[in-house]
């Protein structure tokens, strides 16, 4: 069975005029790590933090719909970073993606609470390089960080 779906999947793009694709970059993301102070009140403030973060996506177009699972590790030690991972799907208009998805944000693995997971929404510019490839420059937001990559689009 598994090799039927597979098959179907590699014909599918000559008669639906489908395209597989792989999204490969790196970027920056910022999120808030609350950050207790020791003062009388025991009070906590919000930071705002900017990591470093890497895009790795799959994905498949088929006309103007466009589908995608993505992961967005961060490259960073620093605790209860965003790392997430999740599918999303968007319509292309005139080299621009604006897309929607749902995503699970891996923060900590020794506090569980601190793992969310939710909707997240990007806008995507794709820049005609040549036929084999493309650039790409992302706006991301999911889960509380604003994220900002660019890379390498390569359709299949």
């Amino acid at each position: 069975m598994k090799k039927v779906i597979f098959f179907i999947l590699l014909i599918n793009p000559c008669i639906l005029h489908a395209q597989l694709f792989v999204n490969l970059g790196a970027g920056a993301a910022t999120f808030e790590q609350k950050i207790p102070v020791s003062n009388e009140g025991g009070h906590v403030l919000p930071s705002q933090l900017v990591v470093p973060v890497v895009k790795m996506a799959a994905g498949y177009q088929i006309r103007h719909i466009v589908m995608e699972a993505e992961l967005r590790p961060t490259l960073t030690r620093q605790s209860n970073s965003p790392n997430n991972f999740g599918l999303k799907a968007g319509y292309y208009i005139h080299h621009f993606v604006p897309a929607i998805g749902y995503y699970y944000n891996y923060c900590n693995s020794d506090n569980p609470a601190n793992n969310t997971s939710g909707f997240g929404y990007s806008l995507e510019y794709l820049l005609p390089v040549t036929r084999n490839g493309d650039l790409y420059l992302e706006a991301a937001y999911m889960n509380h960080s604003v994220q900002l990559t660019g890379g390498f689009h390569i359709p299949f």
